[in-house]
């Protein structure tokens, strides 16, 4: 075989392949060809991805610092499903997104933080990233928990390098304050679907106009459909007979299993006032000595074997020693007012029997998951040796009792044609705990797999990180296609007329803002010619309005980028707001000299310091390639929901 390799690589062929490879990497470039994109991620920003996994762990990073918040011990925690159902879900997408695109900047920079300093940090507070690590159920290990402490540190390093030093001249305490709190007195109305002229319905020449001017829009790319056998444990729970007499025999036989938590203990502890005899009492204790020939041979002050629960002992780690332990374990020396105690776990008293009735059904089911876990892994065999004979997926799953599904037709984006997200049977994994959740990874190989395949081609056996298993094969290849204008009519019809509706809008909006800016017309006299009315807000508008309080939210960016005298345009989800900048008053000479003589230079500071942060991130954002993968966060946000 090597020298058949050998012989091909001298062949005239492979050195027009590998003239080709080089002349692809010299066209494209060989980062360029390697850089990662975002395919099934959720984003990635510069050479950084933003997996389904990794935003998960942010969500619950986000949820453990709300909940570390609450004052109220009996509010509800936050959680996942809450944060989904009240659309937080992209807004903190967005967040992430770009702290993620200050990072890539930083590394592309050489401006990350050391390693070694995430380090200290970890090792400063080595019991909160263990308990953060037991507590996450192992969704954070230690390298998601240093990669975090690393990412916080260069983003602090950012910020800081930007303001460090910062010191605003006094002199500009005046300018500061006529900006923050001149006051805008506006007139503005707004022009609705009402106002504008009926909107015709399109003539077959007006659809075939639109239809190829937007024809890229709706071409159709390549769709499969595909088969799986699924083959999971739930699958042969039913298949597994169980009678109250095994689950009686199961209790009976493990019933300390089914036991109320061992709670008490048997502990000697031998008292001394000295460090030295403290400690080789420890090591006699550990030999097997007993409590009193140990203190004989110490001369302890004190020693007792006591029956002791959990909160009797008030030192942490010695506490923990002897309650996380089994028989016989030594804990100690610790020093308790100036005494120092060894202690040593005699006995373990075992909990009180919990009633037959109390956990029958638990054990109904783990009998029957064992069951059906043995018939799962004789199912292997079968299928085996049923796939080497030529048996169809059909065949064998009605052999073993498992159904195929027909999945609808996914596209390389994972849509199916009705823009749902599709392959969800094999993307879908169960959780330790019972729970379920989306498998970013599952996912994109079941897609790649998809589309790898020859039509009628079957996968070989793929494992699920659930440890359960499919098989998949594409049943049907839809090749790319232009639909016919007819099959898209009453798409093409609404957004025929939503254009003309926007259409409409724009040069109804912008005659009505080229007569004020003339001066031929008033505001006043507009809205009066359309039937609305105009508002005005008698206390004026300054910059510390909230977005939407008396104001259109979409206008009042636009209302401080206009001066006095001059109209403007906001866009309305349907409609248009006209807007007149009637005025613009500023605090006179003796208020601003008031306002100086009463600010701190911390004040200023922090407002110019808010400037330069968000200035510097523009400026990074605007470097560094964002992609977005925005259908697979809806699907990420349907599953937090359930549906």
């Amino acid at each position: 075989m090597l020298t058949l390799f050998r012989n091909l690589l001298r062949s005239k062929f492979a050195l027009l392949l590998i003239g080709l490879l080089m002349i692809a990497m010299a066209a494209w470039g060989v980062t360029d060809i390697f850089t990662p994109r975002v395919g099934d991620n959720l984003g990635r920003t510069g050479d950084r991805v933003i997996s389904v996994n990794s935003f998960d762990r942010e969500i619950e990073r986000f949820l453990q610092r709300m909940a570390a918040q609450q004052t109220d011990p009996d509010a509800d925690r936050p959680t996942k499903l809450a944060l989904a159902e009240e659309g937080q879900i992209p807004l903190y997408f967005d967040v992430v997104l770009r702290r993620q695109a200050l990072l890539a900047y930083a590394a592309d920079q050489g401006l990350s933080a050391a390693e070694s300093s995430a380090r200290t940090i970890m090792t400063e507070n080595r019991q909160a990233v263990q308990a953060n690590i037991r507590q996450s159920q192992g969704r954070e290990t230690a390298a998601t928990i240093l990669e975090d402490i690393q990412g916080q540190l260069t983003n602090s390093y950012l910020g800081l390098g930007t303001i460090a030093a910062l010191q605003p001249p006094s002199a500009f305490a005046e300018l500061f304050f006529a900006h923050r709190d001149e006051v805008r007195r506006v007139a503005y109305f707004v022009i609705d679907e009402d106002d504008l002229d009926p909107i015709p319905e399109p003539t077959d020449e007006d659809l075939e106009t639109f239809f190829q001017t937007n024809l890229p829009t709706y071409e159709e790319p390549e769709y499969r459909t595909v088969s799986v056998l699924h083959v999971t444990f739930e699958d042969f729970r039913h298949l597994t007979p169980v009678t109250e007499a095994d689950i009686r025999d199961e209790y009976e036989r493990n019933i300390r299993v089914y036991s109320a938590p061992q709670r008490e203990r048997d502990i000697a502890q031998l008292v001394f006032d000295d460090r030295a005899a403290a400690l080789q009492a420890s090591g006699l204790l550990g030999a097997g000595l007993t409590p009193q020939e140990v203190a004989d041979q110490t001369g302890a002050l004190s020693v007792a074997v006591t029956k002791l629960v959990r909160e009797d002992l008030s030192d942490n780690t010695y506490r923990d020693d002897l309650f996380s332990s089994m028989e016989g374990t030594v804990a100690g020396p610790i020093e308790q007012n100036g005494l120092w105690t060894v202690g040593r776990v005699e006995a373990i008293i075992p909990g009180a029997p919990l009633p037959f009735e109390a956990v029958s059904d638990d054990i109904e089911r783990e009998l029957q998951l064992a069951g059906a876990d043995a018939r799962f892994t004789q199912v292997l065999d079968e299928i085996d040796d049923a796939r080497g004979a030529g048996s169809s997926l059909e065949e064998i799953g009605q052999s073993v009792g498992v159904p195929v599904l027909t999945l609808p037709a996914v596209n390389q984006g994972g849509r199916t044609r009705d823009g749902g997200f599709g392959l969800l049977p094999v993307s879908i994994v169960r959780e330790d705990e019972g729970g379920e959740r989306f498998d970013a990874d599952a996912f994109r190989e079941a897609l790649e797999l998809t589309f790898s395949l020859f039509e009628g081609e079957t996968t070989q056996r793929v494992l699920l990180p659930d440890q359960t298993f499919y098989y998949l094969r594409v049943d049907k290849v839809d090749a790319p296609r232009t639909p016919e204008l007819d099959e898209l009519r009453d798409e093409l019809r609404l957004a025929w007329r939503q254009t003309k509706r926007e259409e409409a809008y724009d040069t109804l909006a912008a005659d009505i803002e080229a007569r004020l800016e003339a001066g031929t017309a008033f505001i006043d006299q507009e809205a009066a010619t359309l039937g609305a009315e105009v508002v005005r807000i008698p206390e004026g508008v300054d910059r510390n309005i909230l977005p939407g309080e008396v104001f259109p939210p979409q206008a009042v960016s636009e209302l401080f980028a206009t001066k006095p005298g001059e109209a403007f345009v906001s866009e309305l989800n349907n409609g248009r707001v006209i807007a007149l900048v009637e005025s613009l008053e500023r605090p006179d000479r003796a208020r601003l000299a008031t306002l100086a003589a009463t600010d701190r230079a911390g004040d200023r500071a922090s407002a110019i310091e808010s400037d330069l942060e968000f200035a510097l991130q523009q400026a990074i954002l605007s470097s560094v390639e964002i992609e977005e993968n925005r259908p697979l966060l809806e699907a990420y946000e349907r599953q937090l929901r359930g549906e």
